[in-house]
């Protein structure tokens, strides 16, 4: 997949971890979960508006949640989660923690920082292998 800019690229970019949750106040939150349900989990939100502020940063937030509550001890196919996905998973939160910043500092408009999240090629070689991982291990 090709890193854009600009709306097309953003929205490349926040699909990679899209999907829907439940519940806008706590979206990301709830107990410990595998590897296997968390990805399932970032792939349920949907995808906010580039237009949203407010959307974009509970997204940001409930994504890293989803990822902070993920049990790398929990064996998957009963093998233990690999030393690279483990810091692949890491690379990810490093990549939304940076989007987090920069859209906190940046109030009034999401567009270089999506721009930059969208080009981030740490956080988008990072979901590969989570994405591969996930294909080859997760039911």
């Amino acid at each position: 997949m090709s890193r854009g800019t600009g709306p097309a690229g953003v929205a490349v970019a926040i699909a990679l971890l899209l999907g829907g949750c439940s519940s806008s106040q706590e979206l990301g939150g709830g107990p410990e979960i595998d590897l296997c349900g968390g990805y399932a989990e970032l792939e349920t939100f949907e995808e906010p508006s580039i237009t949203d502020p407010e959307a974009v940063r509970r997204w940001v937030i409930g994504s890293r949640r989803v990822v902070e509550r993920v049990d790398l001890d929990r064996e998957i196919d009963e093998t233990p989660v690999p030393n690279d996905v483990a810091r692949a998973l890491d690379a990810v939160d490093t990549a939304l923690g940076r989007f987090q910043s920069a859209i906190a500092d940046d109030r009034e408009t999401l567009v270089g920082p999506a721009e930059d999240f969208a080009a981030d090629a740490d956080f988008t070689d990072a979901y590969g292998v989570l994405t591969t991982f996930v294909g080859d291990h997760c039911g």
